[in-house]
């Protein structure tokens, strides 16, 4: 079926998103915004859009391993609007990054992580039609950018 589209502020998204998770902050985690004033709203299904940031968003604090900064900055460039997921973790190794799109594939301990969320993600950035990458750097951190076409 067709995911159901409408037009989205999404700015609302991440904000709505991030309230529902506050509770999930632990003591030594800070969360932070910068989002752009200037974003255009657009068509997308704006609750697969609220569970990719969710994914995204319990990643980064997971990565944190309870202290450190969340930083979520949204962004118009040209046609794209980009949604950045920005934590001070313990980042990934190259062979971590080449495999955290293969669905299962997880770096939690046995049964506490399905490892669904970036293959799952992914297919629905892309179902949107956008797309989504990765960077990362051991012991500096991650960063994960979703990019969406805002072409109304």
């Amino acid at each position: 079926s067709e995911a159901a589209t409408s037009l989205t502020d999404i700015n609302q998204v991440i904000n709505q998103t991030l309230k529902l998770m506050s509770h999930t902050i632990g003591p030594g985690v800070s969360l932070a915004t910068m989002l752009s004033e200037e974003l255009p709203k657009v068509y997308t299904n704006a609750g697969q859009l609220a569970q990719v940031l969710m994914h995204l968003v319990k990643n980064a604090f997971e990565s944190l391993k309870g202290y450190g900064r969340v930083l979520i900055k949204s962004s118009l460039l040209g046609e794209k609007i980009q949604i950045e997921v920005i934590d001070s973790g313990i980042g990934m190794s190259q062979e971590t990054k080449r495999k955290i799109f293969e669905p299962f594939y997880t770096t939690k301990d046995v049964g506490t992580g399905v490892g669904l969320g970036l293959s799952i993600s992914l297919n629905i950035i892309n179902q949107l039609g956008g797309n989504l990458k990765v960077e990362s750097v051991v012991g500096k951190g991650t960063t994960v950018t979703v990019c969406l076409t805002s072409d109304l």
